[in-house]
Parts: structure tokens; C-alpha cells; sequence
């Protein structure tokens, strides 16, 4: 019996690191996105990623969402972009390694 328990035990301690909720920001080192910070204004992602190039918007009640791809890795016919989601024009997430244009 000791030994299920056990077995329970560690199961749910494994188990439990899997339901984590993903990072907020988080990418590789080449596109810039590591230096971005939960609550940072357009503005400072600017100056810490550059200009975006496309940019999708949704205005509900309270809260205007908006999220920007840019691009950071362009290789012949192949682009990577970063996508960074604003929610009242404050960061909320941001991630790299995407091949197409964020959607809201």
C-alpha cells in the first residue's frame, strides 16, 4: 500500500510541472524577444525589437487587444516573426518562431 502511495505521490508531482502555464515571454536569443518584459509599453518594445510590421487589433468592452508581428529572421523565401500581444497597450505575452502573422 506505502508503495502506491508513493507512486500517487510522484505521479501528481509530475504531473503537476506539465499544467505550468506557459511562459509569458520566451524565445530564442537572435529575434530580441528575451529582453521584452511583461507590462512594457509599445513604445519600449520598440526600442527593444524594432518596428512592427503587421498589426491586428480587437476592441471589447474595457480592454483594447492588439497584437504585432515582427519580423526578425528572413532567410531566401523563409520569415520568422515574434508576435507580441498588448492588452490596453501594456505586454502581455510576446513569443518567436512563428512563420505566419499573429491573429487576434
Amino acid at each position: 500500500m506505502a508503495g502506491g502511495a508513493c507512486l500517487l505521490f510522484m505521479s501528481a508531482v509530475f504531473l503537476s510541472g506539465c499544467l505550468d502555464p506557459p511562459a509569458a515571454v520566451g524565445g530564442s536569443t537572435n529575434s530580441g524577444v528575451r529582453g521584452l518584459k511583461v507590462g512594457m509599453s509599445p513604445s519600449k518594445v520598440a526600442g527593444i525589437i524594432g518596428t512592427y510590421q503587421v498589426e491586428k487589433t480587437a476592441r471589447l468592452p474595457g480592454r483594447i487587444l492588439a497584437c504585432r508581428s515582427y519580423i526578425y529572421d528572413e532567410q531566401q523565401l523563409r520569415v520568422r516573426f515574434v508576435h507580441v500581444l498588448f492588452r490596453n497597450e501594456k505586454l502581455v505575452s510576446a513569443t518567436d518562431g512563428h512563420v505566419t502573422t499573429c491573429k487576434i
